[in-house]
């Protein structure tokens, strides 16, 4: 597969690194073998264990993550007004990032 590239030189292609604040590439490690609300960043293991992810896994990673907090925020329902305007807040964040409605 062309278009590895080391995690950590792949924080690079986060939304949030277009934003001026990076994840660290442990984070990313972590998305590869922990997931994320069961969604995992798609990832190789190269010489000596390292792991290897490329721009476009990373993208699709990032579209599934937010379909996935999405789908957890509609079936959460908030109680109380703090609760209500931390969903928004999210909602709103997402939708500045780019995902969605």
């Amino acid at each position: 597969m062309s278009g590895l590239v080391p995690i950590a030189d792949a924080v690079a292609y986060t939304v949030s690194a277009q934003y001026g604040d990076p994840p660290c590439a442990v984070t990313l490690w972590r998305w590869c073998t922990r997931g994320v609300d069961g969604v995992y960043l798609e990832c190789v293991s190269g010489k000596g264990g390292a792991l290897y992810t490329t721009a476009q896994w990373v993208r699709e990673f990032e579209a599934a993550r937010a379909v996935a907090a999405r789908q957890r925020l509609a079936y959460h329902v908030p109680t109380g007004c703090s609760e209500r305007q931390e969903a928004a807040a999210e909602l709103q964040r997402l939708r500045d990032l780019g995902y969605g409605a």
